[in-house]
């Protein structure tokens, strides 16, 4: 199987192989990453649910990111994404979380991001008596394009991706 080619389908047999369950924090993607997930035939043994926290509000209330971290980071930021994703994580009681932030487009944010800035956070529980995650994966991409749709599309794709490949490191398989 060519990851690259689905990385929905990558990603979900990396969780069925390894016995995990997912979810997600969308904000840019509006639910693109669970649907993309649920896509593959079978997702409901390992995809348990997702939130999309578009204003900044549903993100305090839903996933419990501090208002602190928005303040001194930005919503769009790498903390968010990790509050996000661990929120998501602690909501839905999942060993695998992906939490996103980014501005799509096609306008940029009005401060120093431009449009095609993402934040993808990928956060990992490889024990089950772990409170925390123990593993952490967060990628700033910058798309480069005021291109909406692009953006999106590019996001949720690369979202997959790296999550299918932080679930291979973390619980290696063996060959």
């Amino acid at each position: 199987m060519d990851k690259f080619e689905n990385p929905s389908k990558y990603l979900g047999e990396q969780l069925k192989l390894r016995g995990l369950t997912i979810t997600t924090a969308e904000s840019c993607t509006a639910g693109g990453i669970a649907n993309s997930i649920a896509s593959v035939a079978g997702s409901s043994d390992y995809l348990v649910g997702g939130v999309v926290t578009y204003a900044t509000e549903a993100k305090y209330k839903l996933l419990k990111v501090s208002p602190n971290t928005v303040n001194e980071h930005n919503v769009v930021s790498a903390n968010v994404a990790l509050e996000m994703a661990t929120g998501a994580m602690n909501l839905f009681k999942t060993d695998v979380s992906i939490g996103i932030t980014g501005i799509a487009g096609p306008s940029d944010d009005g401060e120093d991001r431009p449009a095609g800035t993402i934040y993808i956070c990928v956060v990992i529980k490889t024990r089950k008596t772990l409170v925390f995650p123990d593993v952490i994966r967060i990628v700033n991409c910058n798309f480069n394009s005021h291109n909406r749709a692009d953006n999106i599309n590019k996001a949720i794709y690369n979202a997959v991706l790296i999550a299918g490949d932080e679930v291979s490191r973390a619980f290696p398989t063996i060959q």
